[in-house]
């Protein structure tokens, strides 16, 4: 391959990639919330989740306590109850990991060693009770 092909490649690659990521932006912002307040309740406490126009989703339940300090290195324990309602319209950090899709392929949220949650979507017509 001569050089200007490899340029031409490299400008192309570029352009589909950029392409690519603001489909993948729009898409996450033209979701119409119609109701922030869609709380459920696990056995630990609530969690308040949003609804779309085509599902429900609820970010951040924890699974068990948070791997840092102390528990670093110990074997996962279990969660700890919690009163108020809890925030589950954001995304929690990621685990640390290495994402080498690129960033229309990889999440836009953080990394932390703080990563135990689970992120539940149910379709927007699903019964809760």
């Amino acid at each position: 391959m001569n050089k200007f092909n490899f340029i031409l490649l490299i400008v192309l690659l570029i352009t589909v990639l950029g392409f690519a990521e603001s489909i993948s932006t729009k898409r996450i912002k033209n979701r119409s919330v119609h109701q922030l307040s869609d709380v459920i309740f696990t056995k630990d406490g609530g969690v308040r989740g949003t609804v779309t126009d085509t599902h429900r989703v609820w970010y951040g339940i924890p699974f068990a306590q948070p791997p840092i300090d102390e528990l670093r290195f110990d074997d996962p324990k279990p969660v700890r109850s919690w009163k108020n309602i809890r925030d589950g319209t954001v995304q929690r950090d990621q685990c640390v990991q290495e994402c080498g899709l690129g960033p229309a392929a990889c999440s836009p949220v953080g990394t932390s060693e703080d990563c135990l949650y689970l992120d539940v979507f149910v379709p927007r017509s699903f019964d809760a009770s």
